[in-house]
């Protein structure tokens, strides 16, 4: 019986996905970022610096008001401002 192309489409997505995944580790791990795996993973999957310890920084070009439970350290409402943060 041949496969379903949904299923073989499905198939190929999820290695890829897992390649892209095995790629971002071995990124992170090389040194070009200077986060632990867990430490990119905590801020991805909680949206916040906060328990990572790390200064954040939020882009806010509209100026509007800042949402409530994140801790903001600076806030920037263009990009060349970062300039002076580093």
């Amino acid at each position: 019986m041949k496969p379903q192309p949904k299923m073989r489409y499905a198939g190929a997505f999820a290695v890829l996905l897992a390649l892209l995944a095995v790629l971002f580790v071995w990124n992170v791990n090389s040194g070009s970022l200077h986060l632990s795996v867990r430490e990119v993973a905590q801020i991805l999957l909680t949206h916040s610096g906060d328990n990572a310890g790390i200064v954040t920084c939020w882009y806010n070009p509209e100026g509007i008001k800042a949402p409530e439970g994140y801790r903001i350290d600076h806030e920037i409402r263009d990009l060349h401002e970062v300039y002076g943060l580093l």
